[in-house]
């Protein structure tokens, strides 16, 4: 799998690995995934030089560790970053992030709600809080097949893309008062760079 420089085409592939990099503890499978990505110079034909320096930056990071090593890394930083129940270092939902207790379920998570039942998006069935950043780019995904068949889309779209920019800042920052060496601030900034040149391309 490769990049083709036909931006959106590409960022959905981009988004959908980076939401599995954030919805469940890694695994070997996924690591393998990982390392292939990277090791295979997924992004050779792209055009944007931003997301081809981040992801080489990564990719640097990323030869230096062995299969085994690399999902033990990934495992531990995923499990005291976002999932240990002792202290979450980063929470990956966007109410924690917006109001002073770190409450969950929260305005953002009903705004969410709102915007995937408007366009008939199946949350009923998933395990996280709908501001769940993996939610978040599984809705944003779909919603990018549509945002050109009406002006509404379009808006929801850009939208969207506004409110997550909003606060992964704000994880980023909590990832790296953990750790600033993880390779989950380096997925936060590819996916922040991603965003930001979606949105960009969309005005």
């Amino acid at each position: 799998m490769e990049l083709r420089n036909d931006f959106d085409a590409d960022k959905s592939l981009l988004y959908e690995f980076l939401l599995n990099v954030f919805i469940v503890s890694p695994n070997e499978e996924f690591t393998k995934i990982v390392k292939e990505m990277f090791d295979n110079d997924f992004v050779k034909y792209l055009k944007i030089d931003s997301i081809k320096q981040k992801y080489y930056g990564i990719r640097d990071k990323i030869s230096q560790y062995s299969d085994v090593d690399l999902l033990n890394f990934m495992k531990k930083d995923f499990y005291e970053l976002f999932v240990s129940p002792v202290s979450l270092k980063a929470p990956l939902w966007q109410s924690f992030y917006e109001n002073e207790e770190g409450l969950l379920y929260q305005d953002a998570h009903i705004e969410c709600k709102k915007l995937y039942h408007k366009y008939g998006y199946d949350i009923e069935k998933k395990s996280h809080p709908y501001d769940h950043l993996s939610i978040q780019l599984q809705f944003l995904i779909k919603l990018s097949e549509i945002r050109n068949d009406n002006d509404d889309a379009k808006k929801d779209y850009d939208n969207f893309i506004q409110n997550i920019l909003s606060w992964i800042s704000k994880l980023k920052k909590s990832i790296e008062q953990y750790n600033e060496d993880s390779l989950f601030v380096d997925f936060v900034d590819l996916l922040e760079i991603i965003l930001n040149i979606d949105l960009q391309r969309g005005v």
